[in-house]
């Protein structure tokens, strides 16, 4: 299969001088978490969730105006926030291709462009969902052959800036949380970044208007408490699956309710590859 085929055709996209409301209501109002930046009739970037997130902690202007003069605190436009340039694939590309950029590059979602035209999107959710339907003995394969037993993980008392340097220091996006061997929940990036935004616009909005901001401390605060996981005989086709249609990052693999392991969509992104290497899908 090429890329193209593959491709979300119908691209929603906004331009670098949009409003970052514009784009927090475009992904709400679609369900999607990348908006392709178009200027000119050209792709110039990408803007994500994440980087929304990061900047604004997902509120619109009018939620970050300060009281006192109405002055809008935070980035406005897309062009402040945005990744530039635009990744992209040809259309004649494989999903492998696809799969092994975005390993490399560690982001979720490329550009399908022909002649400077945007014919689509690809998610890395696209990619799963397509591997899981792969006939190959690599996706039957038992996912404790795979997962990565030595996890990173925190405590639901433990400070966010701890998260932040685990995330840095260790190149992830997904913390299990845990008290002993027991899994409570998952810190991911995007909570961290929606906490960090937010407490950003709320020290800003609390300093114009003359008063001090405590801001969110300790990882119970922000953590998601609803987990999907997967017991050790699962496989890694179910691994795919499950993230593909839930539109989650990873699953922690648990034994008796006690954690053991983990898979992201980065290890299922990267096996893809490795089917490749072993066959002409």
């Amino acid at each position: 299969m090429m890329l193209g085929n593959l491709a979300q055709p119908y691209v929603i996209s906004i331009g670098p001088d949009d409003s970052l409301d514009k784009a927090i209501s475009l992904m709400e109002e679609h369900e999607i978490r990348h908006l392709p930046v178009i200027e000119a009739g050209r792709a110039v970037g990408m803007v994500s969730d994440r980087d929304v997130l990061l900047a604004v902690g997902w509120k619109l202007e009018v939620e970050r105006e300060a009281a006192t003069d109405r002055e809008v605190v935070g980035p406005r436009t897309v062009r402040e926030i945005m990744s530039s340039p635009a990744l992209y694939l040809d259309p004649k590309a494989s999903p492998a291709d696809a799969a092994r950029m975005m390993v490399e590059g560690r982001f979720h979602a490329l550009l399908v462009i022909r002649d400077a035209t945007v014919l689509g999107v690809v998610t890395s959710t696209d990619l799963l969902r397509l591997f899981s339907t792969y006939d190959h003995e690599l996706l039957d394969s038992p996912i404790e052959e795979r997962m990565r037993a030595n996890v990173k993980t925190i405590a639901p008392g433990d400070a966010l800036f701890e998260a932040s340097r685990l995330f840095k220091d260790s190149a992830i996006h997904h913390l299990p949380v845990v008290v002993g061997e027991q899994l409570l929940g998952i810190l991911t990036d995007r909570d961290l970044r929606r906490a960090c935004g937010e407490d950003s616009v709320s020290d800003e909005l609390a300093e114009h208007d003359g008063h001090v901001f405590f801001g969110t401390t300790k990882v119970l605060e922000v953590m998601s408490h609803s987990v999907r996981t997967l017991k050790k005989n699962a496989s890694m086709r179910d691994a795919c699956r499950l993230m593909s249609t839930h539109h989650i990052g990873c699953v922690p693999i648990v034994d008796h309710d006690a954690l053991v392991g983990i898979v992201t969509d980065t290890d299922c992104l990267r096996l893809a590859t490795d089917i490749e290497r072993s066959t002409n899908i």
